[in-house]
């Protein structure tokens, strides 16, 4: 047998190392270890997206579309790999993201192979594994599952709750295509205006997050609904926008609306792949319609599902 040849297949190897096949993490002598180059061999379920953003990247990369439909998102840009073969390369310093908008498998070639890119287990696994050894256990620090919370039909008792993540939000000017100087007042004929229905979801009576379901059009299209959701920041990544979400097409659905649309989805919005992964598709992109305040102008999305 020879050491410098490994046999392996990369569906299995990939479950091992989150998807990375060969790297700098390999351990020394194995034919796998490379500083010149890592592959990854991706499988994304429908509507997986990337943790967070990607800045100051110092690699070059390559994707690969093996199977599904798969979309990388650039500042100003969004690419679409539908098509086996299909492949996209990007240089250093260029933020990027993704979402599977079907479920695809994609090859990632990056070089060099550096180290520290590495993010907490569970949290992204596009990114590379660490090379260090695992740090001392520590007490846990995650958060709880949002089995407590409870979501009800809100009250105007619940405003000055929703009031500070919403600002929050939309101060940020990251996901919604409202002012960012938005007033408390204007910001409450907004999201508590006549003719919505608006939930919360609350834990230990305090909202943790919010909804509006209303028609988007009147008329004989009024059965058409729209709807806006926000959950604090200091709650995000517990599951809690997904139940919302559940819930509100539930109650839109029990309402009588026979769909949803969602006007103006900004491309770099982490809930891209929960709308993809609840059964929306992608009708419509305005390319460049918003101004990110740190990424410059990014695509919109119009979104929509048959209820």
């Amino acid at each position: 047998m020879n050491d410098s040849v490994y046999v392996g297949n990369a569906g299995k190897d990939a479950a091992l190392d989150r998807g990375w096949l060969l790297g700098h993490f390999k351990e020394a002598g194995d034919p796998r270890r490379s500083d010149a180059v890592e592959i990854k061999w991706g499988v994304h379920p429908a509507g997986d997206t990337r943790a967070q953003w990607v800045h100051g990247e110092e690699r070059t990369a390559l994707q690969v579309l093996v199977s599904g439909r798969f979309r990388l998102e650039f500042p100003g840009r969004s690419v679409l790999l539908e098509r086996q073969g299909d492949y996209v390369v990007w240089g250093r310093g260029v933020d990027h993201s993704w979402v599977a908008e079907e479920e695809s498998v994609v090859v990632t070639v990056r070089w060099p192979s550096i180290p520290g890119y590495a993010v907490p287990a569970g949290d992204d696994p596009q990114t590379s594994p660490a090379t260090t050894a695992p740090a001392a256990p520590t007490a846990p620090t995650a958060r709880k599952p949002a089995a407590a919370v409870e979501i009800t039909d809100a009250t105007p008792q619940d405003w000055p709750g929703i009031w500070p993540f919403w600002h929050e939000i939309v101060a940020a000017g990251e996901t919604y295509a409202w002012d960012r100087d938005t007033d408390e007042q204007t910001a409450r004929a907004l999201w508590m205006a006549p003719g919505s229905r608006v939930f919360a979801v609350r834990e230990n009576g305090v909202p943790v997050a919010s909804a509006y379901l209303r028609p988007n059009y009147g008329g004989g299209a009024a059965r058409v609904a729209n709807a806006g959701f926000m959950v604090a920041p200091a709650h995000a990544g517990r599951g809690i926008g997904r139940r919302l979400a559940e819930h509100v097409l539930d109650q839109a659905r029990d309402a009588g609306y026979r769909a949803m649309v969602f006007n103006a989805v900004v491309a770099t919005n982490p809930a891209l792949g929960l709308w993809l992964s609840l059964g929306f598709t992608r009708t419509g992109t305005l390319p460049g319609a918003f101004t990110h305040p740190r990424l410059g102008p990014v695509d919109l999305h119009i979104l929509h599902r048959t209820l």
